[in-house]
């Protein structure tokens, strides 16, 4: 039996590429990409209760626990948000004072290591954290942006960096 399966973005556009790994009990069944249309197929599973694991530069890593699949003529869609829709988020959260909640959605989004988007996460962090008033795991993250360079997207991190280091 096919299980069949469609990925949106938050404006309803599919999205292409992604990973999908379908799980049964915590191990892995089987992994598909989606393709241009976003559409995923999975080929010969049995009826039985299955989670989803989706994954994606530039979008959330989602997962979708105990999905019921009795029915081959269900077409599940899963709603995955991009990185634009989650630093919105994440900046409203920090606005709000709310860093914890912002640092565990920055969690959330999916990137490549020594990526543009990967180093931008270790800042959102690095500046979570100091909020916070953890230095330690804010000066972490920050090191790690340092191989990359101490200027990200036109933005100059090295006062932050002097207040971590007790400058």
């Amino acid at each position: 039996v096919e299980l069949c399966g469609l990925l949106i973005d938050e404006k309803n556009q599919p999205i292409s590429e992604a990973k999908v790994i379908l799980k049964k009990n915590g191990f892995t069944i089987d992994k598909v990409y989606s393709n241009e249309r976003g559409l995923f197929l999975f080929n010969d599973v049995k009826n039985g209760t299955y989670s989803f694991l989706i994954e994606k530069h530039g979008y959330e890593k989602k997962e979708i626990l105990d999905v019921a699949f009795i029915d081959c003529k269900k077409v599940f869609c899963f709603h995955v948000k991009s990185k634009k829709m989650l630093f919105e988020e994440i900046d409203t959260l920090f606005e709000k004072k709310r860093y914890k909640s912002g640092l565990s959605l920055v969690d959330c989004i999916f990137s490549n290591s020594n990526s543009n988007l990967y180093y931008l996460c270790c800042l959102y962090k690095s500046f979570g954290y100091y909020k916070m008033g953890n230095f330690n795991e804010a000066f972490i993250e920050l090191n790690k942006v340092k191989s990359f360079g101490k200027k990200l997207c036109g933005v100059d991190y090295s006062v932050l960096e002097k207040k971590l280091e007790g400058e």
